[in-house]
């Protein structure tokens, strides 16, 4: 594939932290420990789903794909968790952190709503099959994490 080897060496550098929201505040207070996690070495932040959690409170079960988890928001329900968002992914950026957005597309908790529209690029007669593709890290022999596509 090409560029595959380019790509491969910047994964093989990789020093992942993983920040858990359920247990980290905010978006803005997940902002505010950036600099922190860069002094510390690590070049790339993995976050767990941020999507609208079920009953299950499981960031793996998806209420709802479109929108942010209220108690990661500042001012819960009332706040803006895309804007937060935007903000925490452009301070990542200055701070030449890469981000790792771990989104399950193929579950959702019993209680979601259906999205109304397919996933970009996927019709009923003529689907996707990068559509519901999810990044995995993985372990390489060396120990650094490597990442493939399922």
């Amino acid at each position: 594939m090409p560029g595959s080897l380019s790509i491969r060496r910047k994964v093989d550098h990789m020093r992942l932290y993983t920040l858990i929201p359920i247990v980290s505040g905010t978006i803005t207070e997940w902002s505010s420990k950036l600099a922190q996690i860069k002094q510390m070495g690590f070049d790339t932040v993995h976050l767990l789903p941020l999507t609208t959690l079920d009953t299950s409170r499981s960031p793996y079960s998806a209420k709802d794909l479109f929108s942010v988890e209220p108690r990661y928001v500042t001012g819960g329900a009332a706040g803006d968790g895309l804007a937060e968002l935007e903000q925490f992914v452009e301070t990542a950026r200055s701070l030449e952190i890469r981000l790792c957005f771990d989104l399950v597309l193929i579950m959702s908790a019993s209680t979601a709503a259906s999205p109304s529209k397919p996933p970009c690029g996927s019709s009923p007669t003529r689907p996707d099959p990068m559509a519901f593709a999810a990044p995995t890290i993985i372990a390489t022999k060396d120990g650094f994490p490597g990442m493939t596509w399922s």
